[in-house]
């Protein structure tokens, strides 16, 4: 499913209801404002207190918002922030992968332009596909491990 900020699903729909159906959640995604906590804090400390939500951000460019940090943190979120500590590799941490585990131990991936803030969520022109498991979504979640 191509998600995009157009009818009939925003980026927001998509990331709520899966946040609401899931058992956990990992999520890699370059950046983060408190615009975007603030639309989605319930559903994150909610599936926090219930199986967890993993985090992975940067401060790189300055655009990710410490408060927004510390408030994921107060939360619940287990957060790691990637720093580019290998000297052979070049440019930012950029992913927006944002994955979803059912009760069922299935899998799905919204992978796209989408960072955390209120414009990717509701607003910017924005594009991403939603996945069900496959190879793909397995490979997110080994991507999303290896960068863990």
């Amino acid at each position: 499913m191509l998600i995009t900020n157009l009818p009939p699903e925003r980026h927001f729909d998509a990331v709520a209801a899966r946040l609401r159906s899931s058992r956990r959640a990992d999520l890699m995604v370059s950046y983060i404002q408190r615009s975007g906590v603030r639309a989605l804090r319930d559903d994150i400390a909610r599936l926090c207190e219930s199986g967890g939500v993993r985090l992975i951000c940067t401060f790189d460019m300055g655009i990710t918002d410490p408060e927004a940090v510390r408030e994921l943190k107060e939360a619940g979120a287990d957060i790691r922030i990637f720093e580019n500590r290998d000297a052979a590799r070049r440019g930012t941490f950029h992913p927006k992968v944002w994955l979803f585990e059912s009760p069922k131990a299935r899998w799905s991936c919204l992978i796209g332009s989408a960072n955390f803030t209120a414009g990717a969520l509701f607003d910017n022109v924005e594009a991403g596909v939603l996945l069900e498991n496959g190879e793909v979504a397995r490979r997110a979640r080994e991507f999303f491990e290896e960068t863990w």
